[in-house]
């Protein structure tokens, strides 16, 4: 059960986090411009808010999202905790809008302050949202 529980974890944060970034994305005004101030931005844990595809709340994804945390470490490691438990670690990128993580697509950064983070999969209409829990 725990084994099924993981893959299904890892499915759903390839299907979170991999994804493509919309060219004609429009940018947050509090998202930095400097790729060093960006990655800074982004640095600590996130715990999901909710997920919204094709304008509808995905309540299964929301349910999972907040179940999970998601840290960003100054080195470039991003860590994925589900029940405290460390699922998955893989690397990330930020260059201007464009969060990039191993194994994944790119996708587009709507927000970014110091508590809320939006990200944005184009192709799939999908909005994730997290708020800062450190």
């Amino acid at each position: 059960m725990k084994k099924t529980l993981k893959i299904m974890m890892m499915l759903a944060l390839v299907s979170i986090f991999g994804a493509c970034t919309n060219a004609n994305s429009n940018t947050n005004s509090n998202l930095p411009s400097d790729s060093k101030q960006d990655k800074a931005s982004i640095v600590g844990k996130w715990k999901g808010v909710k997920l919204v595809k094709y304008g509808k709340t995905d309540e299964g994804m929301t349910e999972l999202l907040q179940s999970s945390i998601y840290e960003f470490k100054e080195d470039g490691t991003m860590l994925w905790y589900y029940e405290n438990e460390v699922i998955e670690t893989q690397t990330y990128t930020i260059n201007g809008n464009t969060l990039s993580i191993e194994d994944s697509k790119d996708y587009t950064i709507k927000t970014l302050t110091k508590d809320k983070l939006i990200l944005e999969r184009s192709e799939s209409e999908e909005i994730s949202e997290y708020e800062r829990v450190k």
